[in-house]
């Protein structure tokens, strides 16, 4: 099974909903920007881009500037990601398929399989507190936004092989 299949299918339990908190996408194609990965999955014609959309970048360009790299290890990437997994943006309500140590095992597998060299991206900034505790749910953090929901946050991951788009996005 190739890694591409293999992130599909562990990830498959949070594609479900179109209505969702958090939507997912994999891809094949690791020559892509971040940029250009995030705009696909913003402007799919069946996601909710939110009300307030003329605040979200509309070109690739401002994608790009809206993300920056993320510099962490495997396990704090992993962390970050459970929590998105498994927490709404707005009042982090428990929400998603999984507990957070089940998250924890899925996308520590999606690491995996992006491996070796992948790298990160993204559009929030969370204090190095955060990332040393791996704490995300009360922190604050600086964003820029790519949607028009009140809270987005977006992480890109680009290995040799495979790509993955999260994208958490929430009202209040």
């Amino acid at each position: 099974m190739s890694p591409v299949e293999r992130i599909r299918e562990l990830l498959a339990p949070l594609s479900g909903d179109e209505d969702s908190y958090l939507r997912v996408q994999v891809g094949d194609d690791p020559e892509r920007s971040p940029a250009e990965l995030l705009y696909g999955v913003v402007f799919d014609p069946s996601f909710n881009r939110g009300s307030q959309q003329y605040l979200r970048p509309r070109t690739v360009e401002e994608f790009a500037r809206a993300l920056q790299p993320v510099q962490v290890t495997e396990s704090q990437m992993s962390s970050f990601l459970a929590y998105l997994c498994t927490r709404e943006l707005s009042y982090h309500a428990k929400c998603g398929p999984w507990g957070l140590e089940a998250a924890r095992t899925v996308v520590g597998s999606v690491i995996d399989q992006l491996l070796p060299g992948v790298q990160w991206w993204s559009n929030v900034e969370y204090s190095a507190q955060a990332w040393e505790e791996g704490d995300f749910l009360y922190e604050s953090f600086l964003r820029a936004p790519v949607t028009g929901h009140v809270f987005d946050c977006a992480v890109v991951g680009i290995g040799s092989e495979a790509t993955v788009v999260f994208l958490s996005y929430a009202n209040d």
